[in-house]
């Protein structure tokens, strides 16, 4: 059972309603609220956002092709590159949590919108410059 239910709700005036596709999940999420947590959640309203792009062309491609040639210029391990991006991405404003320890982490790319992926973008574009490495846009 997930303890976390993140969906696109409709909401009017007379207050919201759980799509039915999700009402198990959400009975679910609640049940194990009343037993584990004496019935409280935890509720954010935002917008809903549009996630970064993904596939050929798309800002997934490019920040992994920019990693990639950042760590192939310099001999670096892809993960230091990536996580070293993400950490100074942080500055432009990308998301962050903090971790079981309370470590401040950077959010993986699979929770980002696709804002956040142009700062991560722009973050190893600066990287790249500092580097002297040009990088090529496929």
């Amino acid at each position: 059972m997930s303890k976390k239910l993140d969906i696109i709700i409709k909401a009017s005036e007379n207050g919201i309603k759980i799509p039915d596709d999700y009402k198990q999940a959400f009975l679910d999420v609640i049940k194990y609220s009343d037993k584990h947590r004496g019935g409280f959640l935890r509720v954010i309203i935002t917008m809903p956002f549009k996630h970064r792009s993904t596939g050929e062309k798309s800002q997934n491609h490019a920040i992994n092709g920019f990693v990639q040639q950042i760590a192939n210029s310099t001999g670096e391990d892809f993960d230091v590159i990536k996580m070293h991006a993400k950490r100074s991405a942080i500055k432009r404003g990308y998301p962050i949590r903090d971790d079981l320890f309370g470590d401040v982490q950077p959010l993986s790319e699979t929770e980002i919108d696709s804002e956040q992926a142009g700062f991560l973008i722009e973050e190893l574009h600066m990287i790249a410059d500092f580097l002297g490495i040009k990088l090529k846009e496929d």
